[in-house]
């Protein structure tokens, strides 16, 4: 067991690929802390950790864009397990609009998804980096592939946009200009 006896924080460990962190880590002997939102969701899978006789398993409810409930997560799981050597910010949302074009796309859904992808992490990297320097051995992981995956959508709607605007120019200046101009950015 890797894992024995390190305690880890995994944000948006109810379910997919947060839940799946969690259950590995706590077959590689980790005690985790299953932190996100969904409160049924998150005793429920703490509730099939500890089923499996590995690592222990406590759900904390939190909303990672909130500096209190980054505070009260970290006290918790120093209370509960002594400390903290890893950290996975995994949770992350997608606003059902982010597929909409740049004008479309509200600043209040913009936001939201600032907030939680981006903000979160850095609040949840700020609360814990003090735990995990602690120790000889710490690990913090921030799913940086799953927040630019989320704002895939949101720049190929951009490029769209953009190219729009290219071809509409495209028909002003002389072609030759114009494949210089494209083949220079690239």
């Amino acid at each position: 067991m890797r894992l024995k006896d390190r305690v880890a924080i995994i944000t948006g460990a109810a379910s997919g690929i947060g839940k799946a962190i969690a259950v590995a880590f706590a077959k590689e002997g980790a005690n985790v802390v299953i932190a996100n939102r969904n409160a049924a969701a998150g005793e429920k899978t703490a509730a099939e950790i500890n089923q499996l006789g590995y690592g222990k398993a406590i759900h904390v409810t939190m909303d990672i864009s909130k500096v209190e409930d980054w505070d009260k997560t970290v006290k918790k799981t120093a209370e509960v397990f002594g400390g903290i050597d890893i950290s996975t910010n995994n949770a992350g949302v997608v606003s059902p609009n982010m597929v909409d074009t740049v004008d479309e796309i509200s600043l209040e859904h913009f936001d939201y998804v600032i907030n939680v992808d981006l903000k979160g992490t850095f609040l949840g990297m700020r609360a814990v980096v003090p735990y995990l320097a602690k120790n000889k051995l710490f690990y913090e992981k921030n799913l940086c592939a799953i927040f630019a995956k989320r704002w895939q959508h949101f720049t190929r709607h951009c490029l769209r946009e953009l190219w729009k605007a290219i071809f509409s120019l495209q028909r002003q200046i002389p072609s030759a200009i114009y494949l210089k101009l494209l083949l220079r950015n690239h």
